[in-house]
């Protein structure tokens, strides 16, 4: 073939140069409008023989008909016909039929002839004008590269090689469908729908990236979508591929390999190719995917025309330019309806956040736009879910409407959380005035915003000094106040919906503060206002965050009963119809709250299953991992654990975390959370050493998120400390529950709760530690300030008794050590409790007390019923205590047949090695005198 070139050049008195330059200048002028191709040649092409030949080209006429054998276009065509490609085999692949044509090369389809299957592929063969050996070598390469490309978003490279003369060529995944415009506008597919499509595009474009590959080529016809709405990105690494063979462009009369109204600014200079032109680029196609029409408006057609439109002048935002560029009311509303809109409605849904994401994907400055194409699919992710994008990061009243929810203790101080819910309602003012077409919601904006400003000024009215005999109040009492204000006034005449609102807010405050029971009446309240008023689907969210509450402050039954009881009302809301995409997050979060509280009663096996359902709703959604995703996987690997499958829930969290570092500063505070509970994991197997290197790693992000004074940093630096205890480092762990205590107490006061539940843990540690009367005294003020915060939840308090017992058992008091136990008893059977850990708990302890009395038959008949409870409910234990057990109960075994069958010498191996790591001194203590029996029998054979 090159032979036939150099003879054909030579013969027809044209250098291969002046042809490639004839050829790249006549498909530039094919492509501009018929009645503007004479502009363009004067402007473009200055050699008057050189504009009229490249004029015929174009044309595909014959105004310079070669008057004898020799002329070039006569030689070249009987070269071609010469060599017919759709007739031809490479490799494995019989040419079928060309299915495209552009400045690079041609495509055909292809069937497989070897290999005894059927496979259809695209082939690409270039064209002429870049076989060079230079170039070819650096095609080969390339190859390599794009075969590690593996993503169901990119069309795969099926195979590649050289033909009998040496030409290459690349085999690709044969896509059947049509491009990702016209593939929306013939569905007639609306903005929230094209926008799933486009993140498709962005997933397969970051992927690339990730492996530092650039395509440089973006535009709506190199992305296909099949029928069944799977997107397919073409010809991903072709354009860098050419920019690498830069020797092609040095005389500036061949275009680089771009599409010039797609390119950024500094592709069109030349500049270093960077995945920043690639954000662009999507920015260009996401704008005519939302609008119809392209940012800038370029009359010509021509590729100069749209560098220079692009280079000279700034985007026009989507809600302007659907109107500026496209003048034809007819075409306006063909656009619209194309998209289930009106020419008026797509306006107002370009304006604002739409508007803001476009316009910071299309920055001039490439340092200004969404850094990664990953940040940009984020932001679209929050536009669906009707959550604030980053790209009006800097309007703050914009923002602090929806701050609470999300952020609810930002900075640590509840006074931040005042400002930004009153910032939010002063913005639904303004918002409310702005949006007066949508005359419903602007009043119920203008309504929800008045009461809010109005609780806000009656309740910090009560922070006035006069008003507390001189006392400055508390932000937790002003909070509280502001509380019984709102439930005395439930039933009061006005806007119930807008006033169970406002007792969802103050809930949600009230949690972030840690405020763990005080939350429940406001939810139970707002639930019942809901549904009074008819509002089933509120109902049903509130209800789902009670039922949440309930897992950490009451019943676990109660909540299941709760979360089921709202997805009867979700449905109802639904009308029994399948759920829209924007309501499956509240469908994923009650099946995830459903799937706690089955797994906390010991169902684990029903919980998982759940909580899987969660996930595949989650990832319907389309919801971004660090917004509920992570949370679900981290109690789906806490009961997996628990399980046994130990090696499943590691594989879950390490995977979670690595997916989390994509995030960036947006998931940070969910990686710290899975960091600890991974550690968490690791602690169970007894691998201290690596869960204290991911729970320092943790403690460092929250405090880089948060600083020294917020409860996250402080729960961290709790899970830490368990580790010291772990590794032994006793009085460590007792440094870092007592600074964890200080903390709380200076935060939430003396006498709430919270602070009880943390002097328990440090109760805990004192204990640990050998400082049995401290330990006594830090738990007996634990006890008293639940009894004085919440007497019902003290009184449910089953955890403090226990702990009282083993700390009696330490002191060696078996006597009061066993009345406590019976008076535990006496009150799990009077309340009703059922958790099978407590059970565990009773059994184990009196299981210690009858062995350490001598009472060796009764002591093994108790600890083997807290094994075989414990490996009946996995799910309600850890994975140590249980072995724990089972290594216990296989001593019994061997001491009294009778009562255990014992286990096989290989498990008690396997569970002894757990024990040495654990440092249980209470099981240590155990098991010393269950051997210390087995010496004595021995001896007496």
């Amino acid at each position: 073939m090159f032979a036939a070139i150099r003879a054909l050049t030579h013969t027809s008195g044209m250098d291969l140069a002046l042809w490639r330059q004839l050829r790249e200048l006549s498909e530039a002028c094919a492509a501009v409008a018929p009645e503007a191709r004479d502009a363009w040649l004067q402007a473009n092409v200055a050699d008057p023989a050189l504009r009229k030949r490249v004029r015929s080209m174009a044309t595909g006429g014959h105004e310079e008909q070669a008057t004898g054998p020799g002329s070039w276009e006569d030689a070249l065509e009987a070269l071609t016909a010469q060599q017919p490609r759709d007739t031809r085999q490479l490799g494995p692949w019989r040419l079928i039929q060309p299915i495209g044509d552009g400045g690079m090369g041609t495509v055909y389809l292809a069937e497989r002839v070897e290999g005894g299957f059927t496979q259809r592929a695209a082939i690409k063969c270039l064209h002429q004008r870049w076989l060079t050996e230079e170039f070819i070598g650096r095609f080969e390469a390339e190859r390599q590269i794009l075969a590690r490309l593996e993503h169901p978003a990119i069309a795969r490279l099926l195979d590649g090689g050289r033909d009998a003369a040496g030409e290459p060529w690349l085999a690709m995944e044969y896509v059947e469908g049509c491009d990702l415009i016209a593939f929306c506008d013939q569905r007639r597919l609306g903005l929230a729908e094209r926008l799933r499509l486009f993140r498709q595009v962005c997933a397969a474009v970051s992927h690339a990236h990730g492996r530092l590959i650039v395509h440089r080529d973006i535009k709506p016809s190199n992305v296909l979508v099949s029928s069944d709405g799977q997107v397919k990105l073409l010809d991903f690494g072709v354009a860098k591929l050419l920019d690498d063979g830069a020797d092609a462009f040095r005389t500036g009369t061949v275009l680089p390999p771009m599409t010039p109204a797609y390119a950024a600014p500094e592709q069109l200079r030349g500049e270093t190719p960077s995945t920043a032109m690639d954000i662009y680029a999507l920015g260009v196609v996401l704008f005519e995917l939302m609008s119809g029409v392209l940012p800038y408006r370029i009359t010509g057609g021509s590729g100069a025309e749209a560098a220079a439109a692009i280079l000279n002048s700034r985007p026009v935002a989507a809600s302007n330019a659907y109107q500026r560029h496209s003048t034809d009311p007819t075409d306006r509303l063909r656009i619209a309806e194309a998209r289930k809109q009106s020419p008026r409605t797509l306006r107002r849904a370009l304006s604002g956040d739409l508007d803001a994401v476009l316009m910071k994907a299309l920055r001039a400055d490439p340092s200004k736009r969404y850094q990664t194409v990953l940040a940009l699919s984020n932001d679209i992710a929050r536009y669906l879910q009707h959550r604030p994008v980053m790209a009006r990061r800097g309007n703050w009243r914009y923002r602090a409407g929806l701050f609470l929810r999300r952020h609810a203790l930002a900075s640590g101080l509840a006074l931040t959380l005042f400002a930004a819910l009153l910032g939010g309602l002063l913005y639904a003012q303004h918002q409310a005035r702005l949006v007066a077409e949508q005359r419903d919601i602007a009043v119920n904006e203008a309504q929800r915003a008045n009461e809010a400003l109005a609780f806000l000024r009656s309740t910090f009215s009560l922070a006035h000094p006069s008003r507390n005999q001189g006392r400055q109040i508390s932000v937790r009492e002003l909070l509280l106040k502001g509380q019984q204000r709102l439930l005395n006034r439930a039933n009061d005449d006005g806007n119930k919906a807008l006033r169970a609102w406002l007792m969802e807010e103050l809930a949600g405050t009230e949690q972030a503060l840690g405020l763990v029971s005080e939350p429940g009446e406001l939810l139970a309240a707002a639930h019942d206002l809901y549904l009074e008023t008819g509002n089933l689907r509120e109902a049903g969210r509130v209800g789902v965050q009670r039922g949440w509450l309930m897992t950490r402050t009451s019943s676990d039954e109660d909540a299941e009963a709760m979360v089921r009881d709202s997805l009867r009302l979700l449905r109802e809301a639904d009308s029994g119809q399948p759920p829209d995409r924007e309501d499956l997050p509240a469908l994923a979060r009650a099946y995830h709250v459903l799937g706690l509280a089955l797994g906390n009663r010991g169902n684990h096996e029903e919980g998982v299953r759940i909580l899987k359902e969660a996930q595949e709703l989650w990832t319907e959604s389309g919801t971004p991992l660090y917004e509920g995703p992570s949370s679900t996987r981290m109690v789906l690997a806490y009961f997996l654990g628990t399980m046994d499958r130990g090696d499943e829930a590691e594989t879950l969290l390490r995977k979670t975390v690595r997916e989390l570092e994509d995030f960036g500063d947006d998931a940070a505070s969910e990686r710290a959370e899975i960091l600890m509970t991974l550690g968490i994991r690791l602690r169970r197997d007894g691998r201290f050493e690596s869960a204290r290197e991911l729970e320092e790693t943790a403690v460092a992000i929250l405090k880089r998120l948060y600083g020294e004074e917020h409860p996250s940093y402080w729960t961290g630096l709790g899970n830490l400390g368990s580790v010291y205890t772990n590794l032994g480092e006793h009085e460590r762990a007792v440094e870092l529950q007592a600074d964890r205590l200080a903390f709380r107490r200076r935060m939430l006061g003396e006498r709430v709760a919270r602070t009880g539940a943390t002097w328990r843990h440090y109760a805990a540690s004192l204990q640990e530690a050998g400082r049995l009367r401290e330990a006594r005294e830090a738990l007996i003020t634990s006890q008293s300030i639940l009894k004085e915060a919440d007497p019902e939840q003290a009184e449910r308090n089953i955890g403090y008794h226990l702990q009282l017992g083993r700390l009696l058992i330490a002191e060696r008091d078996f006597a009061e050590a066993e009345a406590e136990i019976a008076r535990t008893r006496e009150r799990i059977e009077r309340l009703g409790i059922d958790k099978a850990s407590v059970k565990v708990g009773v059994y184990h302890q009196l299981g210690q007390i009858a062995l350490e009395s001598g009472r060796e038959r009764e002591g093994c008949q108790h600890i083997a019923h807290a094994a075989n409870i414990g490996a009946d409910i996995g799910s309600s234990l850890t994975i140590e205590p249980r072995k724990r057990l089972a290594l216990v109960r296989a001593v019994c075994g061997l001491l009294f047949p009778d009562v255990e069958n014992p286990v096989p010498t290989d498990i008690m191996t396997s569970l002894s090695t757990t024990i040495t790591r654990s440092r249980d001194p209470s099981t240590v203590r155990m098991l010393d005198r269950l051997r210390l029996l087995i010496d004595q029998r021995e001896n007496r054979r």
